[in-house]
């Protein structure tokens, strides 16, 4: 079942994750810089003093110089060994939390993916549904006129008594009707407006358009269905003044 609330908090929760994804990352890459640093630094020392106790068994240089040097260098190198040793430890409990991060998301994003989907379906069967439930009214309304209308027909040239009734738009414009009829049933006005345009039709003044409180769903379906006819008959267009 799709839970709204599931959806804004799985996105919440997602971003955040991807927010520590990157702090994440951006911390590995300054302690692997570190521990690069330390491990030249440790090399140096330790070349440094290989090199002094060198100098010593080849007598080389003063005694108590060169042993003094190398104790201060040992002590140097054992300060960037503790350091080393500390940040890979850091290192690998930041890789651990990455990769623990990165699962995380990555359930998030399935978890999002079905969610989507279920969505998906949803709005799909609902949009059927109401198309359904237009496409029920306005046939009925048709069918209704029609059948008031055809008995006082006495003769073919008696036909004009279509003109300006909902059946002679529904068999003319039936598609666009329902199609405009649905952008207004779910409220969207600009929408509605700028189909029945781009159809040849007029438009029409929608602005405080909406269901009343109180309004039954068939009347407001057939309320929107004379909305729609209005908004699709073809503008009429002023001639030019002389």
């Amino acid at each position: 079942m799709l839970s709204s609330n599931e959806v804004g908090m799985k996105k919440t929760l997602l971003s955040g994750l991807n927010r520590s994804i990157t702090k994440a990352e951006t911390k590995i890459k300054a302690l692997q810089t570190m521990v690069s640093n330390l491990e030249k630094a440790e090399a140096d020392r330790q070349a440094t003093i290989d090199e002094l106790e060198d100098y010593m068994k080849n007598h080389l240089g003063d005694a108590v110089e060169i042993k003094a040097k190398i104790t201060a260098t040992r002590k140097e190198l054992w300060n960037v060994r503790d350091k080393l040793n500390d940040k890979k430890m850091k290192l690998e409990q930041a890789k651990l939390q990455l990769n623990e991060l990165q699962k995380n998301t990555s359930h998030i994003e399935a978890r999002n993916r079905e969610i989507k989907a279920d969505f998906e379906k949803t709005a799909v069967s609902y949009q059927q549904q109401m198309i359904n439930k237009i496409w029920a009214q306005a046939g009925m309304k048709a069918l209704a006129e029609i059948a008031d209308i055809y008995p006082r027909m006495t003769s073919i040239h008696d036909s004009s008594l279509f003109d300006n009734s909902f059946a002679m738009d529904f068999i003319n414009h039936g598609d666009k009707i329902i199609y405009c009829a649905m952008y207004l049933y779910v409220g969207y006005i600009n929408e509605a407006t700028n189909f029945a345009e781009s159809q040849g039709g007029g438009g029409s003044d929608a602005k405080d358009w909406g269901r009343d409180k109180d309004e039954d769903e068939i009347e407001w379906i057939r309320r929107c269905l004379r909305q729609a006819t209005k908004m699709m008959k073809p503008m009429k267009r002023k001639g030019l003044s002389r």
